[in-house]
């Protein structure tokens, strides 16, 4: 093990600063009442205009349609009208475009004094409804909603662009970059009249010039933004950022369903056929659905609401969005494919038949697929080394295949607990007149060679250990391939158990428990052993029938070592199952668990220490990545935000315990109880 760094002065860790909000953009006086009296007027304006367009739009969906005559002959044959989709497309808008709105409603009400909220409101309002079909089904309404229509485009545009420039703090930095802003602000104005004057606008299609100019800006824009990021943001802005890119995320890939796909089949977008139609109604369905992501995410951000939950919504919105693209340019080349040998064939595309054979493709590929890309990104990505995917078996307790039988003197009782590969059975050692648990490794284990060694291993390295904390192993042996240990019995519950009944512990009360610990753990170190499984579940507590000076009345016992590391050993075991408990497992046992060093149960310890002093875990969470990337990338809270009464001492303590880099831990777990201990008495004195 290398040596640790020195531990850090309990000054020098500020536990607010994990938690500090982002930079706001506070407006006060004049500057605050014109501010909301334009947002609020932006608002107003393009709601009322938008209501214009829904009405006229359901009420003569003919007149509003973007869809040219030839699309009735092919949804006559399906019972449609171009009026009944029209009108289809439009509640698609105006449903998608009311999250748009109700969000930007919500921002502004509760948090209108702040610019780059106001900002947000405007932006999410008019870059909503200008991104859908509805406004540019009613800009033949007469100039007036025409130039409203034009206005709302663009002034989505530009507050769409001020927005990247400036989230989440609304201030523009570095200075320079309110130059570039201003050049994309013009050209993008300059697109829309542009793209207006070509008729795309009302049709919905984008020009070339308008496509390719676009791609060029969002291009460098990705570059500024990204220096940005890494260079101006906090750690608090970051995870707000963070929501704002993945809701864009979902709206780009919306983008490229609805329009990359025509580019390859030029089939999907002729709406003439029911192939184009059908095309062209589900992919913008799911390109508004997509968008309204945008938001959602932007209202998490601006709110500050489940910050740290974004990096395992970007990991699943990659993997996921990567199953996408690989299944679409599959399906793609699959259609394409087969109207091309149907047209070589048979004269004729057989277009319902490629379809058919794209679902069947979908089918077949996503569950694999799936696995696949979320090993690959996990891996490569967040250099998670566990596939947590895999669930591991574990069998019930034997039960009355075990009881009653004799393993040389002992005799199997009851079944009493069962750890991560054994059953634990209570015993009794009739000569010795002693009672005593057997620890059986479990029937479906039997037949794995690994398995076997570990158990063996685990025996051998815990019987040569001797300390008051440590659990003793006073047999081991095999009969009739039934592998059993024989240790000490403890009359007393699991950590786990006492807190799950008696609740959070007082520092009277917790403080000691850790010490005893802290102090087992620190002997088998010396010993050249890991632990890499410390959770309240492998400590038991065991009466004591004197109470000393210092008012200790139980005993905390360190048991299970059945996945402990030999420092420096090479026992030719492979990895097999999980390496470790995932609620204490240490950043860096997920990253290699075959090279982690004592500093990862500093770690568990850590965090068996949060939640002994709170009643709850640092990290918490149902899915197993998720919680794996709370480990790996999300600051430990402070404690006090959970028991306020707790001494910012003691919360320094279990932070730097639960640091993300072993370096910047404690260098011994004796070091981090010590620190408790004297950060206790300085509370006290």
């Amino acid at each position: 093990m290398s040596a640790p760094a020195p531990t850090l002065p309990l000054e020098q860790i500020d536990t607010d600063s994990q938690n500090s909000s982002a930079t706001s953009t506070e407006l006060s006086g004049t500057g605050l009442i014109v501010a909301r009296g334009l947002t609020a007027s932006v608002i107003g304006a393009s709601v009322i205009l938008f209501i214009i367009a829904a009405v006229y739009g359901l009420a003569n969906p003919l007149e509003s349609s973007i869809l040219p005559a030839s699309a009735a002959e092919p949804l006559a044959r399906v019972g449609l009208s171009i009026p009944a989709l029209t009108i289809m497309m439009n509640v698609v808008d105006i449903v998608t475009t009311a999250v748009f709105v109700g969000v930007a409603l919500v921002i502004f009400a509760t948090r209108s004094s702040d610019g780059a909220t106001l900002l947000a409101a405007a932006m999410l309002t008019t870059w909503g409804m200008s991104t859908g079909n509805l406004l540019a089904g009613a800009a033949g309404l007469g100039v007036g909603i025409t130039v409203g229509v034009l206005l709302v485009g663009m002034i989505g545009s530009i507050t769409f662009l001020w927005f990247m420039y400036t989230a989440p703090t609304g201030k523009i930095a570095p200075s320079w970059t309110r130059y570039l802003l201003w050049f994309w602000v013009l050209g993008w104005t300059a697109l829309v009249l542009y793209d207006y004057a070509s008729g795309g606008y009302i049709t919905g299609e984008m020009t070339v010039l308008s496509v390719l100019a676009q791609a060029a800006m969002y291009t460098i824009s990705i570059f500024v933004i990204r220096w940005r990021v890494y260079n101006i943001l906090t750690p608090t802005q970051l995870q707000q950022f963070k929501w704002v890119v993945l809701g864009l995320t979902f709206a780009l890939i919306g983008f490229m369903v609805r329009f990359i796909p025509p580019l390859t089949v030029p089939a999907l977008s002729d709406t003439s056929t029911l192939l184009g139609l059908g095309f062209v109604s589900i992919s913008y369905t799911f390109m508004r659905i997509c968008l309204t992501f945008v938001p959602i995410m932007i209202g998490f951000s601006l709110m500050r609401y489940r910050l740290w939950d974004v990096d395992f919504m970007i990991n699943r919105s990659l993997v996921y969005g990567g199953v996408g693209v690989f299944l679409i340019v599959g399906a793609i080349i699959e259609i394409a494919g087969v109207i091309w040998f149907t047209n070589l064939v048979l004269g004729q595309g057989q277009a319902l038949i490629a379809v058919a054979l794209a679902g069947a493709f979908w089918g077949a590929t996503f569950n694999p697929l799936r696995k696949w890309m979320q090993r690959t990104i996990d891996k490569n990505l967040y250099g998670i080394d566990l596939d947590y995917q895999r669930a591991r078996q574990v069998s019930p307790l034997s039960g009355p295949q075990v009881m009653g039988q004799k393993f040389g003197p002992y005799e199997v009782l009851e079944p009493i607990g069962r750890g991560g590969m054994a059953e634990v059975y209570k015993g009794y050692h009739a000569t010795l007149n002693r009672l005593v648990a057997i620890k059986v490794l479990a029937p479906n284990l039997v037949s794995n060679a690994d398995f076997r060694l570990r158990f063996e291993r685990e025996a051998q390295m815990v019987a040569a250990l001797r300390h008051p904390h440590v659990v003793q192993v006073f047999d081991f042996g095999d009969m009739e391939d039934t592998y059993y240990m024989v240790m000490e019995y403890i009359a007393g519950p699991t950590l786990s158990s006492y807190i799950k009944t008696h609740g959070r512990l007082s520092l009277d009360e917790g403080l000691p428990i850790l010490r005893q610990i802290a102090s087992a753990l620190d002997y088998a170190h010396q010993q050249g052993l890991v632990h890499r499984d410390v959770k309240p579940s492998n400590v038991m507590l065991q009466p004591v029938t004197t109470v000393d000076e210092d008012g200790i009345d139980k005993r905390a016992i360190l048991t299970d070592f059945g996945i402990a590391k030999i420092r420096g050993g090479h026992t030719g075991l492979t990895q097999t199952g999980m390496m470790g408990t995932l609620d204490y497992i240490a950043p860096e046992q997920i990253q290699s668990s075959k090279t982690v060093d004592a500093r990862a149960d500093i770690y568990a310890l850590g965090v068996m220490a949060f939640q002994m002093l709170t009643g709850e875990l640092p990290f918490k969470g149902d899915n197993p990545g998720a919680l794996l990337i709370s480990h790996l990338q999300h600051p430990a809270p402070d404690p006090r935000a959970i028991v306020p009464e707790l001494p910012r001492p003691i919360a320094r303590a279990i932070l730097q315990a639960l640091e993300k880099s072993p370096d910047k831990r404690f260098a011994t777990a004796e070091d981090f109880a010590e620190a408790l201990v004297v950060a206790e008495l300085r509370v006290v004195a």
